[in-house]
């Protein structure tokens, strides 16, 4: 079984068709890729609509034939915000249409699912449709690349952050931002890790391939806070520290200055002017 290669390269649709072993392509909220002979997959982001759809289904059909003889398949659809009642239905369409041939050449069809509501519609889906392959879904890419027995493909994941990032989905430090910024008092990694669909070790991993860490985007977080406390409210320093999730004043002021370069105080008075 081959490895995971130098690396994916783009195409468009028309060279990935006629060729799709070690390329990309990418649409509006999609990309698909084939890394190599053993596998292939897509990444959804946004908005899938049934235009969306279309164009996934008219790429699809490249990696069910030679040199695509037997693969695993995986999706990763932790950044998909909502999904169109018609890709569905594009969905089921390709699958039973297809059925026979895609047996054929895909062994496992793993799918990286957000939590939530669509972390049900992810794997549901495949309740109700055509299962010419053997179905399961995950929350940490990891595992499922584990359970698709490719563990060794581990580097591909970090590219196919960078080619979502670069088609416009937002990147893991943006949706991490997000999450802290919701529950910059209470969260812990294990529970970002879990809401990012990825396992500790995983979201250290990535954080540290884009120069940052869990603790220094939460100390970001937790500085944002006391900035919106400390320009709309009057609680003392102590409650603003207490309240974004630092057990003492003294604490806050340390990690104030070294992110802005002012006290607390010093910031407050600035902005508020008095």
């Amino acid at each position: 079984m081959s490895g995971y290669p130098r690396g994916v390269q783009r195409v468009s649709p028309a060279e990935f068709n006629a060729f799709p072993l070690g390329h990309y392509v990418v649409g509006r909220t999609w990309a698909y890729f084939c890394a190599h002979e053993d596998l292939a997959g897509f990444l959804m982001w946004g908005h899938f609509s049934r235009a969306d759809g279309d164009e996934v289904a008219a790429i699809a059909p490249s990696t069910t034939g030679p040199p695509m003889t037997s693969h695993v398949a995986l999706i990763d659809a932790r950044s998909v915000e909502s999904v169109d009642q018609g890709a569905f239905d594009i969905l089921r369409e390709y699958l039973t249409n297809n059925y026979e041939r895609i047996s054929r050449t895909v062994r496992k069809f793993a799918i990286v699912r957000p939590e939530g509501l669509y972390a049900t519609v992810a794997l549901g889906v495949f309740e109700v449709l055509p299962r010419p392959f053997d179905v399961d879904s995950f929350t940490d890419p990891e595992d499922a690349l584990a359970w698709l027995e490719r563990s060794e493909d581990l580097p591909l994941l970090a590219e196919l952050d960078a080619i979502a990032r670069e088609a416009g989905a937002p990147s893991l430090v943006a949706r991490l931002r997000i999450l802290l910024d919701a529950r910059v008092h209470e969260i812990a990694i294990e529970d970002a890790s879990k809401a990012l669909g990825l396992s500790v070790r995983g979201l250290q991993r990535r954080l540290q391939a884009e120069s940052t860490s869990f603790l220094a985007q939460l100390n970001d977080a937790r500085v944002r806070a006391a900035q919106r406390l400390m320009a709309t409210t009057d609680a003392s320093l102590s409650q603003v520290a207490l309240q974004v999730g630092y057990p003492s004043q003294a604490q806050l002021s340390v990690i104030f200055r070294r992110i802005t370069g002012e006290t607390p105080s010093g910031w407050r008075k600035r902005v508020r002017g008095n």
